[in-house]
């Protein structure tokens, strides 16, 4: 199961600008003004998506983002 640092150290060995990351789809890179799969995470599933979003999270912040 792919990280959140896994993919930001993706971003960076790519010098990638963005991370996009959604529900069934691998997550995506934008690299020199295109996006590009990730080659470290495969296919996203919803609850691999929720973790990576709530990893960067605080209590409250999760709070917010559910109601």
């Amino acid at each position: 199961m792919v990280s959140l640092r896994a993919l930001l150290e993706e971003m960076a060995k790519v010098r990638a600008s963005d991370l996009h990351v959604t529900a069934g789809v691998a997550a995506q890179l934008r690299v020199d003004g295109e996006l590009v799969p990730s080659k470290v995470s495969g296919v996203l599933t919803p609850d691999i998506t929720q973790r990576l979003a709530y990893s960067a999270l605080n209590d409250e912040q999760k709070k917010i983002f559910e109601n």
